[in-house]
């Protein structure tokens, strides 16, 4: 498994295509995996990921993993 942030923003990248192919749960948990792997990381490309993948998993608020999720990275964003 990788550690770095490069792999980190191809994990949200990968959480955004769960997203869209309709998996839900597979785009939070693998957006949890993203955040964890950024390690406190506040460059402008990991917020801009982040925010990206908060916007999108925001349309589905309603859905309890992904408002857990977006009250859990409220304050990275």
């Amino acid at each position: 498994m990788c550690r770095f942030w490069p792999c980190a923003w191809r994990l949200a990248r990968l959480a955004e295509a769960h997203l869209a192919l309709g998996d839900i749960d597979a785009a939070v948990d693998t957006a949890h995996t993203a955040v964890a792997r950024m390690g406190g990381v506040t460059s402008a490309r990991g917020t801009s990921t982040l925010n990206d993948l908060r916007q999108k998993l925001g349309r589905r608020r309603g859905v309890p993993v992904v408002a857990d999720f977006l009250n859990y990275t409220a304050d990275t964003a």
